[in-house]
């Protein structure tokens, strides 16, 4: 029992390590006033590596209202890189109101910056002299002296009432964090063992369950139900490998794209397009496109990346995000003064991927040099949008960005107001708008081409510059936010 647990801890925290108590050991604070703690109960040796907890805490709510984050990341001291393997969010500051996880959808390696709070944390523990001392459970023995309904922060062992066996870690006396749990030789659960992970009395996290005919079950936990991705054994031999809700077995799909798991399960819904304005991955969208967003993920040819929010302006409805990505092209913002009737092209993914995956662009001319109301941030254009198209760049002959796509005007809102259904009526976010806010954030822009340049040229820039975004929430979010997102569904 005692080898089973101790494979099972280090498979554990590979996946996640959610709903365990930590001893937090100071690190530092970031620019961001972001304080840094390491779990140093929870330095787990991989191979040649190490797994560890990294907490993130904040002053203020951050997007998703977390006041902390508990990165999970796996460290190759001797490379000096690490790599994320997944998230916990939490309502409370240190680790506190746990609210929801996430695996990580970006699992390379990345090298450590001098003197970040990335490298920091490493040498903290690739160079504290502790670790060669680090044993697989480092909570002190739980005192048998009081009763187990009193044992906090401990490892113990307990017999209850049935004869059943819990041998494992304790929090407010109650099961939390990693145990084994193993019933009696009687009654109708005679033979079964669980060990993996445990919140509040209750399985929840990652765990393995074997039943007492054989029958096993390796994967997500909630409620002392299988719940989230999981596979199970059979004792016929047949296994059922995907997702489970409520105890059942619900769909062989991983992607959780259409899959109600639970109402902190995220789901795809809606989507528009960003382009790349630098080489360290920063994209330009709309706002509205990742309002409301708990994910806003970037698609490229090959992956799909999340995307961090660094600033946005929802008054001019533009955003700047950025991912851990080298774009294979920059677009750069156009230094020329916009007239009337100009070439103009616009490029993005209108309707998302249900007509096609591929890149779509428009033609079309600068129709009036102001928006509606006489909103002298926007201009009018005449190349028609579709919903996805928003966040997308509008460019020159030249292949500069000279706006950002951003919305169309309302048909039915038209026609009862004016008794007309509106033609090629749509508008851009002038680049001397976005410009401002790039220059607040300090980042190195391309230069513009001072010549036009081929149609060949023009196609190439645009496809290896322009992505589809994808904006991902809970059914409640979504609910919420439906009647307030600009171009809103899920294309």
């Amino acid at each position: 029992m005692k080898n089973i647990y101790r494979i099972f801890i280090t498979a554990l925290f590979l996946l996640t390590s959610s709903f365990c108590y930590g001893e937090w050991k100071y690190i530092g604070v970031n620019s961001n006033n972001i304080s840094f703690f390491v779990d140093s109960h929870r330095i787990i040796p991989q191979k040649n590596n190490l797994i560890i907890r990294q907490l993130q805490n904040k002053t203020k709510p951050d997007k998703w209202g977390s006041l902390s984050t508990i990165v999970n990341k796996e460290l190759d001291c001797k490379k000096n890189i690490f790599r994320t393997i997944s998230f916990e969010f939490y309502y409370g500051s240190m680790g506190k109101n746990f609210e929801k996880k996430m695996i990580s959808s970006d699992t390379e390696w990345k090298s450590n910056t001098p003197n970040s709070m990335n490298q920091m944390v490493s040498d903290y523990v690739c160079k504290g002299k502790y670790i060669s001392k680090i044993k697989k459970n480092k909570l002190p023995n739980c005192n048998l002296n009081i009763s187990p309904t009193k044992w906090n922060a401990c490892f113990g062992t307990y017999k209850n009432s049935q004869g059943d066996v819990y041998v494992g870690e304790f929090l407010g006396g109650k099961y939390h964090g990693n145990g084994t749990y193993t019933f009696s030789t009687n009654g109708k659960f005679s033979g079964q063992v669980y060990t993996g992970e445990w919140y509040n009395g209750k399985r929840n996290g990652i765990g393995i369950n074997v039943w007492g005919n054989g029958e096993k079950y390796i994967g997500e936990w909630r409620n002392d139900r299988r719940e989230g991705v999981g596979t199970n054994s059979y004792s016929d031999g047949e296994i059922q490998k995907g997702v489970w809700k409520n105890d059942q077995f619900i769909t062989s799909k991983t992607n959780y794209e259409r899959t109600d798991l639970n109402s902190n399960s995220l789901i795809k819904a809606s989507s528009g397009t960003g382009f790349a304005i630098s080489n360290q991955g920063h994209v330009i969208t709309n706002y509205h496109v990742i309002k409301g967003c708990s994910d806003t993920k970037i698609h490229l040819d090959d992956k799909v990346i999340s995307a961090k929010i660094i600033n946005f302006d929802p008054k001019n409805d533009i955003a700047l995000l950025k991912g851990e990505f080298i774009p294979q092209q920059i677009l750069a913002f156009s230094n020329d003064k916009t007239n009337l009737l100009q070439d103009i092209y616009v490029a993005g993914f209108p309707f998302g991927k249900r007509i096609s995956t591929s890149i779509k662009i428009t033609k079309g001319i600068i129709s009036s040099l102001t928006g509606i109301g006489n909103n002298y941030t926007n201009f009018q254009i005449d190349a028609a949008i579709q919903p996805g198209n928003s966040g997308g760049p509008i460019l020159n002959n030249k292949g500069n960005v000279v706006g950002v796509a951003v919305a169309k005007l309302d048909l039915k809102y038209t026609h009862k107001n004016f008794g007309v259904f509106p033609e090629n009526t749509n508008f851009g976010i002038k680049s001397s708008i976005v410009k401002s806010m790039l220059e607040s954030e300090n980042i190195e822009l391309g230069a513009p081409n001072n010549k036009s340049i081929s149609k060949v040229e023009l196609g190439k820039n645009i496809t290896q510059s322009t992505y589809y975004l994808s904006c991902w929430m809970t059914k409640e979010k979504i609910e919420e936010m439906k009647y307030q997102k600009v171009i809103y569904n899920s294309f």
